[in-house]
């Protein structure tokens, strides 16, 4: 759960180097982090790289044939 609770840090990193215009390196130097810490746990749980990515391909697939609503926040959820 470490590496977990970890990438919600680097989150706010992320969120805060948008929210104060830091550009696009830093944000993308955030978007690393968050990106590692979620590889480091996905490891740590016994998921391998090609695992992850069969299982994107898969949740992407299913998530283009929802149907998407804009909720005003700034986010859009599936229509359940």
């Amino acid at each position: 759960m470490g590496a977990l609770i970890h990438a919600k840090q680097e989150l706010e990193e992320v969120e805060a180097a948008i929210n104060y215009h830091e550009g696009i390196d830093r944000v993308t130097e955030e978007f690393a982090d968050v990106f590692a810490c979620l590889i480091d746990s996905c490891h740590r749980f016994g998921i391998t790289p090609e695992m992850l990515n069969e299982a994107f391909d898969k949740k992407l697939k299913i998530n283009q044939s929802r149907v998407w609503k804009y909720d005003g926040d700034g986010c859009y959820y599936s229509v359940k």
